[in-house]
């Protein structure tokens, strides 16, 4: 599972860019009350280069079918930063 958006990067040299990316949870850390997810954004324009790695905390659902990788997801489809992306 990923998310594909596109998103402002600030690129060195250059400055900001609108770029492809593909957004997708490589880790979790779940505790009884909180998550933290780690998020690697890649460009998507064929290369693949890892553009950044960020970590998010939510709210943990030990009451979701939802395993923790795809709350993670369903988790930063909510942030303004990721609110244009899609599954793919």
């Amino acid at each position: 599972m990923a998310l594909k958006s596109t998103m402002s990067i600030d690129v060195p040299i250059v400055g900001t860019m609108q770029l492809p990316v593909i957004i997708k949870v490589c880790s979790t850390v779940v505790t009884t009350d909180r998550t933290n997810a780690t998020v690697q954004l890649y460009c998507d324009n064929g290369t693949m280069l890892l553009i950044r790695t960020e970590s998010h905390w939510m709210p943990t659902d030990l009451s979701s079918s939802d395993n923790p990788i795809r709350q993670a997801y369903l988790h930063l489809k909510t942030l303004p930063e990721f609110a244009n992306a899609v599954d793919c």
